[in-house]
């Protein structure tokens, strides 16, 4: 169980600008593209431990003109909704 931020999702996969400037953005966090159950092309920074630390670097790329990320829960590679996501982290504690 990890949380993560998506920066964005979109149909169609973004251009080599936009990709290097996430990876940018990113600096030592990892990221990575998924592909979404959706069939769209999930773009998702870091691994955090605590729903309160992604929640907070979501925060900043908002305040920085990233309007879409937001914090996503994952169990592997699949999405959970954070909600539940955050239930399970609290069983776990």
């Amino acid at each position: 169980l990890i949380f993560r931020v998506e920066v964005t999702r979109s149909m169609i996969p973004l251009g080599d600008g936009v990709t290097e400037e996430i990876k940018k953005i990113a600096g030592s966090r990892s990221f990575e593209i998924f592909w979404g159950e959706d069939r769209s092309f999930v773009y998702l920074i870091g691994k955090f431990i605590t729903f309160e630390s992604a929640s907070e670097y979501a925060s900043l790329l908002n305040r920085n003109g990233y309007r879409d990320a937001r914090v996503a829960g994952y169990l592997g590679y699949k999405e959970i909704p954070v909600e539940k996501a955050k239930q399970l982290f609290e069983k776990a504690e």
